[in-house]
């Protein structure tokens, strides 16, 4: 096995921790400005990392009450494809 290899057997996350954690911060789009947090954790024995995200836009005009946009989403590692 080469090093490369085994570094990434080792800790498969390694390129990923960075984003472990909670970020909060500001966005736009279409349905406005928003109040934006998200978060990383690994989950299920460190088999996967969940996203959970959580958009909230503030009133405006065209929508006065606002809006809420919630997210979940995974990432795997498949140790097969190394």
């Amino acid at each position: 096995m080469n090093d490369e290899k085994s570094m990434e057997t080792a800790d498969p996350w390694k390129l990923f921790r960075y984003f472990l954690g909670k970020w909060k911060g500001i966005g736009s789009g279409n349905p406005g400005k928003s109040q934006v947090e998200r978060e990383y954790r690994l989950v299920l024995n460190e088999q996967f990392i969940q996203i959970n995200d959580r958009s909230v836009y503030e009133p405006q005009e065209r929508n006065p009450e606002g809006e809420v946009h919630e997210e979940i989403g995974y990432l795997s590692y498949d140790r097969n494809r190394l």
